[in-house]
């Protein structure tokens, strides 16, 4: 960071030893300018000792508090009154400050891994970054700050627009930097003419801007030209061969256009030319999960953990693979490992809730995705219904009901939301509301089998007669099988359900026949007993009724 010029002479200074950096350029322009001022100039403005005070700390700040002085002197100085020109230094000074100051907060929140209180940090930055563009509104430093921070999780988009607005004014005249606010400013364009605009005016800068490069492959990805992504990544090598992440990123590329031969050709190249590249190891992983071959994909993925112990998208990877592979106690060291060392990593938390779940610990996975949704300022709704699931496997569904009504208010077109929540309320046997939820949420998406299989499900079994409906159970069902091409046992299941209950009891026992022969382990069981029953020229009802879990208040809580 360039600091601002000083363009007006200052009154002398006691001498003092000048400084690297920042403090020693403003200490010598001071000091050269000063030498040039009339001995006998005296200024009578009542904020001239203030402005003196901020100079000379200026020149030998460094922590923040002193930075945060010298822009308070500022201020101090500019309230009780400056000739024009000092006017002028003072704004100058007091903006430094302060995009020294957020330049050093922000360090924190943008770092890798990411610091735990990240958006504390930013929101302390942001206030001193505003308040010297309020002095300074050309402050590019500040403008390209700016759209940094916001662009970070839970940012304010048309804020970081406006700042990468402000960088490119501001550098014009800086090539370099304007490439910077350019590129910032392409990845938030949601115009694609934009987007290609910035980035073809950066190559038109600097045709060898590798970056520049990689987002425009990654434009022409997301207009599904895939061709011209080729390309651009392509060019990323040709200009810098040795550059193991834009080879990766071109495999990556040819892995997402279904070209895995060669796309695992080029790691298998990537690391045989340069063996401890753990970043390839990492992309061979992914490319043999994807194939689903865990086994090999875990080898591969523990060469990358060897050759970089620090990499946690390694390890979040390698416990992913390590659950699907059932290997719990694995899984859950790696996630341990992994928030050892990211400890505010939501990913992390959100993995080991679903290791904890698989291995039985309700308890548990409730315990992280809760600290997940407490310490997030706006929490998905995925992450809530997943809470709701776990509740309702925890056996508590009314909370679970209760956290799924909050996000159906937010959310009225969520059809998973009113899904899930129809799916509890059918759990503790409340079918009337259950259907309600299954009503609206097939409104909104009418092609679900799952939906369309639940719903016909009960308006074919529900003990109450006033809500089953056999027709419409038939159609919802014969829709559900169409669209799963007859292969779903439970859904077949159902099909026979609404056919038991319309009493074409030849149908009933054709389809659950089916069913019985694609069922397998408990399940196998149950549709066995459901084809007895249509034999027996008998309908099927079944009505759940989910206990709520008794729970008790923590020790001390108890009245006595």
């Amino acid at each position: 960071m360039s600091p601002l010029p000083l363009t007006h002479p200052r009154r002398p200074l006691a001498a003092r030893p000048l400084r690297g950096g920042w403090g020693g350029l403003i200490a010598l322009l001071v000091f050269c300018l000063a030498l040039s001022a009339a001995p006998s100039m005296v200024r009578a403005e009542d904020g001239s000792a203030d402005l003196d005070k901020a100079t000379e700390l200026q020149i030998t700040a460094r922590s923040l508090r002193d930075l945060e002085e010298v822009a308070r002197l500022c201020e101090s100085a500019l309230k009780a009154g400056l000739s024009e020109a000092d006017q002028g230094f003072a704004k100058q000074l007091l903006s430094s400050a302060m995009l020294q100051y957020g330049e050093r907060v922000a360090a924190g929140a943008l770092a890798e891994p990411r610091n735990p209180r990240w958006q504390l940090l930013r929101q302390a930055a942001m206030q001193s970054l505003e308040r010297a563009l309020e002095y300074s509104p050309e402050l590019g430093e500040a403008h390209l700050l700016v759209a940094k921070l916001q662009t970070l999780p839970l940012g304010d988009e048309k804020r970081a627009m406006k700042a990468a607005d402000g960088a490119v004014a501001a550098f014009e005249q800086d090539k370099r930097k304007l490439a910077e606010a350019l590129l910032m400013r392409a990845k938030m364009q949601e115009d694609a003419e934009k987007r290609l605009a910035d980035i073809q005016r950066v190559i038109d800068l600097d045709g060898g801007n590798v970056e520049a490069w990689r987002t425009l492959a990654g434009h022409y990805f997301a207009e599904g030209k895939s061709d011209e992504a080729l390309q651009a990544f392509r060019k990323v090598v040709e200009i810098d061969p040795e550059n193991v992440t834009a080879k990766l990123a071109l495999a990556e590329a040819l892995s997402s256009m279904d070209r895995e031969d060669e796309a695992k050709e080029l790691v298998d190249r990537i690391i045989k030319e340069q063996p401890d590249a753990a970043e390839a190891y990492l992309m061979r992983g992914q490319l043999l999960s994807s194939q689903e071959k865990y086994k090999e994909a875990i080898d591969a993925i523990s060469q990358a953990i060897k050759l970089d112990p620090k990499n946690f998208r390694s390890y979040l990877f390698r416990a992913e693979l390590r659950l699907v592979s059932d290997d719990l106690k694995g899984a859950r060291e790696d996630c341990d490992k992994l928030l050892e060392q990211s400890p505010g990593l939501v990913a992390g938390y959100l993995t080991r809730a679903r290791i904890r779940a698989a291995d039985n610990d309700v308890a548990g996975a409730i315990e992280d995705i809760e600290l997940v949704i407490t310490n997030s300022r706006n929490p998905p709704s995925d992450w809530k219904l997943q809470l709701a699931a776990y509740y309702s496997l925890d056996k508590q569904p009314r909370r679970a009901i209760k956290i799924i009504s909050e996000v159906v208010t937010q959310e009225a077109e969520n059809w998973r939301a009113l899904r899930t929540r129809g799916d509890t309320y059918l759990a503790i046997g409340s079918h009337k509301e259950a259907i309600a939820d299954y009503e609206a949420a097939l409104k909104i998406k009418g092609d679900d089998s799952g939906l369309l299989n639940n719903l016909a499900w009960v308006l074919a079994t529900s003990p109450t007669d006033e809500l089953r409906n056999a027709k419409r159970s038939i159609e919802l069902a014969t829709k559900a099988c169409d669209l799963t091409e007859y292969k779903e046992a439970h859904i077949l299941s159902t099909l026979a359900s609404g056919y038991a209950e319309s009493g074409d009891f030849e149908n009933a026992k054709k389809w659950s026949t089916k069913a019985v022969e694609l069922g397998e382990g408990e399940m196998k069981e149950q549709l066995k007993q459901e084809l007895e029953n249509y034999e027996k020229g008998k309908p099927w009802r079944e009505l759940q009724e989910q206990k709520e879990k008794v729970t008790t208040p923590p020790s001390g809580l108890l009245e006595t």
